[in-house]
């Protein structure tokens, strides 16, 4: 937990964990949506139109990343794909991230698309907001 610096026992290191999450879930909750991150839900093929939408109208100068929940979708086609990338390019630029959330279970079809085009595009995917909020990327 403190990289080695500091010997903690197992019983206090776990207790510090899960006060942790405890209380970063509530700050959480606060700002989801709202500042720092943005979330959009694709429930439809055309979610990439509000996608762009909500990016031209979102205050970039409070959100740090971008969380797209594709975890209702079946698949995405080539057009989505390069929409998506260039998005991310363009958002990057900007200093603001973007994120695939997959939905718990992981759905396979999606990470495993995300996971082909990795050498062209990076994209972070996880099963939930929270794993998302807590990446590096």
């Amino acid at each position: 937990m403190l990289a080695g610096k500091i010997k903690l026992d197992h019983e206090l290191t776990s207790i510090l964990r899960r006060e942790y999450m405890r209380l970063f879930e509530k700050v959480y909750g606060y700002v989801r949506g709202k500042i720092l991150f943005k979330i959009v839900k694709a429930r439809d093929r055309h979610f990439l139109k509000r996608l762009n939408e909500i990016v031209e109208r979102m205050d970039r100068t409070l959100v740090r990343k971008l969380f797209i929940d594709v975890s209702s979708l079946k698949t995405l086609d080539e057009n989505e794909l390069r929409n998506l990338m260039e998005l991310k390019r363009q958002l990057n630029e900007r200093g603001i991230s973007i994120s695939i959330i997959a939905g718990i279970p992981l759905n396979k079809r999606i990470v495993n698309i995300f996971d082909s085009i990795k050498t062209m595009e990076y994209f972070g995917v996880y099963g939930t907001e929270l794993d998302a909020v807590l990446s590096d990327s």
